[in-house]
């Protein structure tokens, strides 16, 4: 076994893009070195494709609440992947189009306060979510955040959100 230096990556992306301050996965092969990323501090963002993801198949939980510089999830970043609990930091400030879209094995979200924006169908289909609670800081959730988890029944809301967008809850139970 060995030690990558990732001391200094500031933001992953999966597929073609790279960059100085990056790091790139292009298949499940790297994946599994590539999960301790998870647990430093220094990653801003995450970005990848909406053309796949290599964590589909083994990637079950993520613990990001120690990540102080995240402040995006791109989108589509953990899309269709086989995620069942996810904890986010506190300085957080947007997740992004799509992002856990299609994640039907979804059955916790620890969203913090310091989240502004939820985009258009983050949550989208997450059939086995069944409670959210939305920090107070959230300003803006986007159409088709939630439409399509099927097993939604609690659904805690900020008082300051500036909008309630048309569909957010779309096909829920």
């Amino acid at each position: 076994a060995f030690m990558w230096d990732v001391s200094r990556v500031q933001e992953v992306s999966f597929g073609s893009r790279s960059s100085n301050t990056g790091w790139e996965v292009e298949s499940l092969d790297n994946a599994i070195d590539f999960v301790s990323v998870w647990r430093l501090p220094c990653v801003t963002k995450v970005v990848a494709p909406p053309s796949g993801n290599v964590f589909h198949r083994f990637l079950n939980e993520i613990n990001l609440s120690e990540s102080t510089k995240l402040t995006e999830l791109g989108n589509h970043s953990f899309a269709g992947s086989a995620l069942r609990t996810i904890l986010l930091p506190n300085g957080l400030q947007k997740i992004g189009v799509g992002c856990f879209r299609n994640c039907e094995n979804l059955t916790y979200v620890g969203l913090q306060e310091g989240l502004e924006v939820l985009r258009i169908a983050c949550f989208a289909r997450c059939t086995s979510l069944t409670s959210i609670t939305i920090p107070k800081s959230v300003q803006l959730m986007e159409d088709d955040c939630f439409k399509g988890c099927t097993a939604l029944v609690h659904a805690t809301l900020p008082t300051r959100l500036k909008r309630l967008a048309p569909d957010l809850f779309g096909e829920c139970t």
